[in-house]
């Protein structure tokens, strides 16, 4: 009788979290003042090994209170500094990225399970992993989820609140940072995946102590990792006591996340079934927030003259979605020709503009690739995105056509020499602009000690930049020799295919000796 009503019990427990939510996404936004560097939120990533300089660049934020685009159309280019390093194939890795997520369906088409969208997309090129390869596509995929207003939810599903400190007796307050896409309830799940944690403590190499809730997936041995996973554990990626440790944990160590985060030779296909789900609920046109225009905006009236054509790439929005887009997002102009602002010709008259108001998700965010000037970093010709958007505003609903004029796209695109921090390399970095609001819905001017409930804007110009040291080596202490030190990263373009992998800057290093130096190590 005992053993039946155990076996009960343990089918009612299993009953039960199969009936729960298995999903989850987590949001980003401008940071809490209580998001200190005690409690694993590296805001700056000073003294902090991190993949990226800036460390982290917000905090994880309550559903509500989320950061997003306003405008249907996200330009990105270029510059020199990339095309230099990266050349041709570089750019068309970065392409890539971008046509995934031009790919992905408008939120108000995607089915409400989201059964489109895989729990996994994530693979390992094994000849990429023995070069110490990371895959640019896939970095930058993971990168604009960070800048369309997603974090990593294997990082925040549980974190740290707060810290009290009695008699040397700390106590924790850990909340949820978490959400399911279908139901928008505080989830332990991602991608099928659960997550409990495990108080710990560390020591950073400049004895700085800090605390950090460490996520341990309870029911997968090998986690479904989101795409946002993938640069968001490693922007805040904790530093390792042990110097050993963080030259071979290169890739690996960490506080926050799965150990299948970071690894050489990693690359996405694609969108989880959880990141496609943070989009959404960021892109819903009925998830509607009281936000301001995007920077640059003016109103119009009339119709567009397209004299040029945007064929550029991208593409406009969903034909089902409540954006009307003006050929196909673009009206592209030789300077000086026309009448309209900056050389773009349109027979349309300023109107009056409304700047913050009750805006409703954009449905989908079309990405754009428009040419620059490599050198001045602007726009060879005038570029203006218009569309229309439905407002309220004092309890008044109206429609609004709004014009962007575009000198320098909304994503710039580099490469640099990033520097190092605790003797490793940074891979990357980017910024990220949030603004929020003067007002409320309410027409309250916002107190900014309350900020955190209110809901705000991203805007560009960002830059990503990408780095470009090259070929490096790890030795540990002197007397080591170049054979027996660890090979560092370089930048590589693969997939899941058995094409040979490419390695940047392309022409310039010999694959053989790549592969001869990364075995050297062993």
């Amino acid at each position: 009788m005992k053993n039946l009503l155990q076996t009960s019990v343990l089918l009612s427990v299993a009953a039960l979290a199969l009936s729960r939510p298995v999903s989850g996404f987590s949001l980003i936004g401008a940071p809490d003042p209580s998001q200190t560097t005690d409690i694993a939120y590296f805001t700056s990533g000073t003294g902090l090994r991190t993949y990226s300089q800036q460390g982290d660049l917000g905090g994880p934020r309550n559903l509500g209170a989320e950061f997003r685009w306003s405008t249907p159309v996200i330009t990105y280019g270029f510059d020199a500094t990339f095309l230099d390093f990266f050349g041709t194939n570089g750019v068309a890795a970065v392409n890539r990225a971008f046509a995934i997520l031009n790919a992905v369906p408008a939120a108000s088409k995607m089915t409400p399970g989201l059964k489109e969208f895989p729990l996994r997309t994530s693979g390992v090129n094994f000849a990429a992993q023995r070069l110490h390869l990371y895959d640019l596509k896939s970095f930058t995929l993971s990168i604009m989820l960070e800048q369309l207003g997603l974090a990593a939810p294997e990082r925040w599903v549980w974190c740290i609140k707060q810290r009290l400190e009695v008699a040397g007796v700390n106590d924790f307050l850990v909340i949820n940072r978490n959400y399911d896409p279908v139901s928008q309830v505080y989830s332990p799940f991602v991608n099928g995946t659960r997550y409990s944690f495990v108080m710990g403590r560390y020591t950073l190499p400049d004895n700085t102590i800090y605390y950090s809730t460490r996520k341990v997936a309870i029911d997968a041995a090998e986690p479904n990792v989101t795409v946002a996973a993938l640069h968001g554990i490693q922007a805040g990626i904790a530093g390792i006591d042990d110097r050993v440790d963080r030259i071979t944990s290169y890739n690996f160590g960490n506080s926050e996340g799965s150990p299948a985060v970071g690894s050489w030779g990693l690359y996405f296909s694609g969108l989880t079934r959880d990141d496609a789900g943070g989009l959404r609920y960021l892109l819903d046109p009925r998830n509607k927030n009281y936000e301001a225009a995007p920077l640059g905006s003016a109103g119009l009236s009339g119709t567009a003259t397209s004299v040029g054509s945007g064929s550029s790439g991208g593409g406009g929005g969903s034909s089902s979605s409540p954006w009307r887009i003006v050929d196909d997002g673009l009206v592209i102009v030789d300077p000086g020709t026309g009448g309209g602002t900056g050389g773009v010709a349109t027979n349309a008259t300023t109107t009056p503009f409304t700047n913050e108001a009750v805006r409703s998700g954009v449905d989908k965010i079309s990405f754009v690739q428009v040419d620059l000037d490599p050198l001045t970093r602007r726009t060879t010709r005038p570029l203006a995105v218009q569309y229309s958007e439905q407002l309220t505003t004092n309890g008044v609903t109206f429609n609004q056509r709004v014009e962007r004029i575009i000198n320098q796209p909304d994503i710039l695109i580099s490469a640099a020499d990033l520097g190092a921090t605790q003797a490793i390399p940074f891979v990357y970095n980017r910024t990220l602009n949030f603004t929020s609001p003067a007002r409320n819905a309410a027409g309250v001017v916002n107190n900014p000690n309350n900020a955190l409930a209110y809901p705000g804007n991203i805007n560009g110009t960002v830059d990503i930049t990408f780095s470009s040291l090259g070929p490096h080596y790890l030795p540990i202490d002197p007397g080591s020799s170049q054979g027996n030190a660890s090979y560092g990263f370089l930048w590589g373009n693969f997939d899941g295919t058995t094409n040979r992998p490419v390695a940047f800057p392309e022409g310039r290093l010999d694959l053989i000796q790549l592969e001869k130096a990364a075995l050297d190590e062993n």
